[in-house]
């Protein structure tokens, strides 16, 4: 039974994307592809122990918010296919070939070189087959059409017109099977996409609906209307309205947008792919100017970008940038302590992040690598405490799988500070992402490990504060963004920090990408006002 049938459920049609068209579906068979690599990034290792740590140590309710969220993603990601299909597309009658992570639906958004005709007097099975063979001389090409994105950067997984180009080619095979096609079970969507709700209040715009949203950000945001959740997965889009209680699911921006435009005090929350926070800020507020923006971290892969935010931000934008730790009560301690003491400082962040596969997104050419995804929350901290200007950064990567991961970085800053940063995904992994932060000034150090313990060790004396619950300031920072909303502030997060954490990020990334084991920070051009 689809799941459509199933749940009574409806599902936002796709919107193509600028290499892709909309593909009308007559029938379509499924091609067996290994999803293990996308699944493996919601399953936890040593289960049960990392169960107990997280109730004791992040509680009982982000720990059933974390189980519920892998539940969820790991049932969606298992729905994902390839799929060939058989359909039509501007008047014409066409096959083509690509991911969908609603296979049962009715329309799919492919990329034009996954699409072709058939050649004349060639039917679906010939060209199924025809795909089939070239699979099996080129086994790699499967998994590369399972993991596409528009968004990758890595360009079309396979030409299909020179697959079908090729096969004509060859003998005819007498011994080919009948392929197995099947129909499209899921309805196009009715929900009008311009309704604009009759209920007043300000209304979120959730876009982005991953874990993460799922753990840290929706609830915390209580008060809010939940008018639509968009995500480009039609199923976790129309899972997460149900589950939440959203008015409408979308897949598209564009789409999504047209009810932002009458929206009374809307809040966009961006947490969507990095590459793309950007451009989902400036259609916000093309469509609302009104419209006041959360956007998760990193907030730009491209100097290009960082220019367009600081320009939105200046013409009086309300676009705040989530970085979560420096909301932190021992954040704000260590900040106290040092800059109780006079000089330049020392700081270090050893950082364990999370395993993940190459497959993963974050390893995407657009989207910064994991400097950006993981490692600019550190780097935020380090323009946080120092207040300097950058001046040079030393780097080393130990990784063989990718350069930029394993990395070792120490730069130098005017004044003679320094920030040292060591990220790794080697060791135990039971807690998740951990973390161990030692800043020294004068006579003063304080560590912080792993957001349950503070020491503060100044003048012959000690002090140590704990918490009991490990709290890396989520909750804090969503409540400071919604008085902000509330009472008519500007955001907290300020555009000399925006540029200075950017900039550094951005050179760090791809000078570990590069090779380089050395970088000039001063040689980047002045982006925009420091305050």
């Amino acid at each position: 039974m689809s799941e459509a049938r199933k749940t009574g459920r409806e599902y936002p049609d796709p919107v193509p994307e600028g290499s892709e068209v909309l593909v009308d579906i007559e029938k379509r068979a499924l091609l067996k592809a290994d999803p293990s690599e996308r699944q493996e990034t919601y399953r936890f290792a040593h289960a049960r122990s990392k169960l107990l740590f997280f109730l004791l140590k992040e509680g009982p309710g982000l720990t059933w918010r974390k189980v519920k969220a892998s539940w969820l993603q790991r049932g969606i990601a298992a729905k994902r296919a390839v799929v060939f299909i058989i359909g039509e597309t501007g008047g014409r009658s066409v096959a083509a070939v690509g991911p969908m992570d609603l296979p049962d639906a009715h329309l799919a958004a492919v990329h034009r070189d996954h699409v072709a005709p058939l050649p004349q007097g060639r039917d679906a099975d010939w060209g199924l087959n025809a795909l089939l063979d070239h699979l099996e001389a080129n086994p790699k090409i499967l998994q590369d059409l399972y993991h596409y994105s528009p968004f990758s950067g890595l360009g079309p997984a396979v030409n299909l017109e020179r697959v079908f180009a090729d096969a004509e080619k060859r003998p005819s095979d007498t011994g080919q099977k009948p392929a197995k096609f099947s129909t499209p079970t899921v309805p196009a969507a009715r929900t009008d996409a311009q309704a604009v709700s009759g209920r007043s209040g300000p209304g979120l715009f959730l876009v982005g609906a991953g874990s993460y949203t799922y753990s840290y950000v929706i609830p915390f945001l209580s008060g809010l209307r939940r008018d639509t959740v968009i995500d480009l997965n039609p199923l976790l889009a129309a899972r997460m309205r149900d589950r939440f209680g959203f008015e409408h699911a979308d897949t598209s921006c564009g789409r999504a947008f047209e009810r932002l435009r009458e929206a009374e005090d809307p809040v966009v929350v961006i947490a969507t792919y990095h590459s793309t926070h950007v451009d989902v800020a400036e259609a916000a507020l093309e469509a609302n100017p009104k419209a006041r923006i959360f956007m998760e971290k990193p907030p730009v892969t491209s100097l290009s970008q960082l220019e367009r935010l600081l320009g939105m931000r200046k013409h009086g934008a309300f676009i705040e940038i989530g970085y979560n730790r420096r909301h932190t009560r021992f954040i704000r301690q260590a900040k106290k302590a040092i800059e109780a003491r006079q000089g330049p400082l020392t700081m270090t962040c050893i950082v364990r992040e999370k395993n993940l596969p190459l497959t993963h997104w974050y390893y995407w050419p657009t989207q910064g690598t994991r400097v950006a995804g993981n490692l600019s929350h550190w780097i935020d901290l380090g323009v946080l405490f120092i207040r300097e200007e950058p001046l040079e950064m030393n780097l080393m990567s130990s990784s063989a799988r990718f350069p930029a991961d394993e990395a070792v970085v120490s730069v130098n800053f005017k004044g003679g500070s320094q920030l040292n940063l060591v990220a790794t995904d080697r060791g135990n992994p039971l807690r998740g992402v951990q973390e161990y932060i030692e800043i020294r000034r004068d006579e003063t150090t304080v560590g912080i490990d792993d957001f349950l313990r503070l020491t503060v060790q100044s003048g012959g004396r000690r002090r140590q504060s704990r918490s009991f619950l490990r709290d890396k300031g989520h909750k804090a920072m969503y409540i400071d963004f919604l008085e902000k909303c509330q009472k008519g502030g500007t955001p907290s997060y300020p555009d000399g920090d925006l540029e200075i954490s950017s900039i550094m990020y951005l050179e760090m990334a791809e000078a570990l990408m590069r090779g380089e084991k050395t970088r000039d920070c001063r040689a980047v051009k002045d982006l925009g006002p420091k305050n």
